[in-house]
């Protein structure tokens, strides 16, 4: 192993340099989310954390629940989450998210990536899709993304609105956590708030 845990409290050595990570079979590899870790972190109420090699920022402060609005770390699960104060006891993962720097080249809507948002919102009858660019809106508000009305799961796909019952399926509809979107299965939701629940 070139870093992580020695099984012992301790580290392997050499450890990693260079803008490299330890990987979570011991070796380093390329850093894709700029330091911040699969823990998470916290800037304020957002909750910043790299899935799959990617940033995702979840903004707790726009929870509805007062008691989900705030950001800290979660000891049951290991991992930093909306709903809890406080850092790492162990000292091991940091409470504080490295610098980010939005981007918003090539984009006119939608998330920076730190956060923050693009351009102003899309016009009455267009819609912000998932390139960052306003479009026309052909499923009357219903986005790629999705929503949900009641167990009814609907999202656009060609111009047109799709549905799919998940009730029909013992499920709930909500939101999908690992793919970004609504689906049946999923729970609450999108945490950053940039995605309504609820269909118009």
């Amino acid at each position: 192993m070139q870093c992580g845990d020695d099984g012992c409290g301790g580290t392997c050595a050499p450890g990693c340099t260079g803008g490299k990570v330890c990987g979570p079979d011991g070796t380093c590899v390329t850093d894709a989310c700029n330091g911040v870790p699969d823990a998470g972190c916290c800037a304020g109420a957002i909750l910043r954390y790299c899935d799959q090699g990617a940033i995702v920022n979840a903004n707790c402060g726009q929870n509805t629940t007062p008691a989900d609005q705030t950001c800290g770390w979660d000891t049951s699960s290991g991992y930093y989450d909306c709903g809890f104060t406080g850092a790492d006891p162990s000292g091991t993962a940091s409470i504080t998210c490295p610098p980010c720097t939005g981007s918003c080249t090539g984009k006119e809507c939608g998330d920076d990536g730190c956060g923050g948002t693009c351009g102003t919102a899309c016009t009455t009858g267009n819609v912000c899709d998932q390139t960052g660019h306003c479009v026309a809106d052909q499923c009357g508000g219903v986005t790629d993304v999705g929503c949900c009305s009641a167990a009814v799961n609907k999202w656009c796909q060609d111009g047109k609105v799709s549905q799919e019952d998940c009730g029909s399926e013992s499920t709930t509809c909500g939101w999908d956590a690992t793919n970004e979107y609504y689906g049946c299965g999923g729970q609450g939701a999108d945490p950053s708030g940039t995605s309504p629940l609820a269909c118009p």
